[in-house]
């Protein structure tokens, strides 16, 4: 309550915003080098839904802490405030490599690449989370407490991060895109030559 009197509250809100400040510090420092880390890694051989599948699942045991474990405990929270910059990160670069990885795919295919649909996939893997962290918050608050709200809406982001962690290792990023008709068709027409030519 930061309108409290000295006090239990006043102390307790004090130190709260003490802990939030600094997580909020640690975490923006902590933030270069992962993406200097998923940079690197995105020069390797590594598919990128392999880099971002675990990232998410990291998001995911960072909301059933923040549900069951953190409560009260400032050192905790600022841990777990830390690590949740390890899928904002992610979500907010790797994407755009698994986008491209599809362009590319498409056009090696024979099809032509939708600009307008990559910036769709894009500004969803960015904003669609957001949007329903603040409705689904919003709705919760309407019938119960804000801590309880707080508590069910990390439950919910829980399952949700647990549930696309997994599914990203199935987005078969890397693998080699089929052949086009075009090519196809050329082989096709080469085969017949030479069996042509034997006969």
């Amino acid at each position: 309550d930061p309108d409290a009197e000295e006090g239990p509250s006043a102390r307790s809100y004090v130190e709260g915003a003490d802990a939030f400040g600094s997580a909020g510090q640690i975490g923006s420092i902590v933030q270069l080098p992962l993406a200097l880390a998923f940079m690197g890694l995105s020069l390797t051989k590594i598919p990128s839904h392999i880099i971002l599948g675990p990232c998410i699942l990291v998001g995911g045991v960072v909301c059933f802490l923040s549900a069951f474990v953190v409560g009260h405990q400032h050192v905790l929270a600022t841990i777990c405030f830390v690590l949740s910059n390890v899928p904002l990160t992610a979500i907010g670069s790797i994407p755009y490599g698994i986008v491209a990885v599809w362009s590319k795919a498409a056009v090696q295919a024979g099809n032509v690449g939708s600009v307008a649909m990559q910036m769709a996939v894009l500004n969803c893997c960015i904003t669609v989370g957001q949007e329903l962290c603040h409705m689904i918050l919003g709705g919760l608050e309407s019938y119960e407490s804000v801590d309880v709200a707080l508590k069910n809406l990390f439950i919910i982001s829980a399952v949700a991060n647990g549930t696309a962690g997994i599914c990203a290792f199935f987005l078969k990023c890397g693998q080699a895109p089929g052949k086009s008709t075009k090519e196809k068709s050329i082989e096709s027409d080469e085969s017949e030559e030479v069996s042509t030519s034997i006969e």
